[in-house]
């Protein structure tokens, strides 16, 4: 009689990798949107041997490992879309100006135009105030939230009158 469900009985078969019945092909959804493959010898692997489908793109067409502060921007903003749709920033704050200059252009339809902090209205670089933080303002925006402030009311109300 055949023992079934004995603890141990099925200990000699491989069942990772193509071996294993929910194999997809090596392919996968990270929790972020991110298409995944499954390349264990990569030397970003994780350590399930998945590495983001961008960077093994990037990579190949480099024909060299990417430097370590680069990031890969999509163009298209669709992060399953991996085929001509791949910029290579050199660094953070790079690929945050893109993304900065791609809202810009959607709200606006200027890539140059800068947000003010306080009435959060686009507008020309030349009518606004960038400090030290590269925040940018309008001047009288910012008088009227000083007054405001000092004055001790709520900056609720303050932001309130602000919006057109």
């Amino acid at each position: 009689m055949p023992r079934d469900f004995l603890q141990g009985h099925n200990n000699k078969i491989n069942h990772s990798g193509k071996d294993n019945p929910r194999w997809k092909g090596g392919q996968r959804i990270n929790g972020y949107g991110y298409v995944m493959l499954y390349v264990p010898d990569h030397p970003r692997a994780q350590s399930n041997g998945y590495v983001l489908e961008h960077v093994v793109i990037a990579e190949k067409v480099l024909g060299k490992p990417l430097p370590a502060k680069s990031r890969i921007h999509h163009h298209d903003e669709n992060k399953r879309n991996n085929h001509n749709n791949l910029v290579l920033c050199e660094d953070d704050a790079y690929h945050f100006l893109l993304h900065k200059r791609m809202r810009a252009l959607a709200e606006c339809g200027n890539v140059t135009w800068g947000k003010c902090v306080f009435c959060k209205i686009y507008d020309d670089p030349q009518n606004l105030f960038i400090d030290r933080q590269n925040t940018t303002y309008h001047k009288s925006c910012s008088a009227k939230y000083a007054m405001q402030r000092r004055k001790s009311e709520p900056v609720s109300r303050f932001l309130e009158e602000l919006q057109p």
